[in-house]
């Protein structure tokens, strides 16, 4: 069980990913500007999150990029705009944590903005 300072180290760690989740971070970085080893900051950091920092980081570009694509932006752009490295790397994350495209998320939300017509 991790000590009130590694928590600590945890939780700097976690406000810097929110506010720079868009850029490249690595969990080595991340260990060293808390002042612990890699596989420590790596254990308690799963301890406290229930998640690796990888897996912590691409839920929150995947949790933006929704949003993004809710706003109607391109793929392309959302890509850009949360850290993958190019359209592709943002679709194949996308598929593999949420089950679709972004371009299919992107439809279904629109569809489910447009009231639906009256049946005649």
């Amino acid at each position: 069980m991790a000590g009130p300072r590694a928590r600590a180290a945890i939780s700097g760690a976690l406000r810097r990913m929110v506010r720079g989740y868009a850029q490249p971070l690595s969990v080595p970085e991340l260990a060293r500007e808390a002042g612990l080893s890699t596989a420590y900051f790596a254990a308690v950091f799963r301890e406290e999150t229930g998640l690796a920092p990888h897996d912590w980081l691409i839920a929150r570009r995947i949790e933006k990029a929704k949003a993004l694509l809710a706003q109607g932006e391109s793929p392309a752009a959302v890509a850009a705009a949360t850290g993958f490295a190019d359209q592709a790397h943002l679709t194949r994350t996308f598929r593999a944590r949420t089950g679709e495209t972004p371009a299919a998320f992107a439809r279904k939300v629109k569809a489910r903005e447009r009231p639906e017509k009256p049946a005649s």
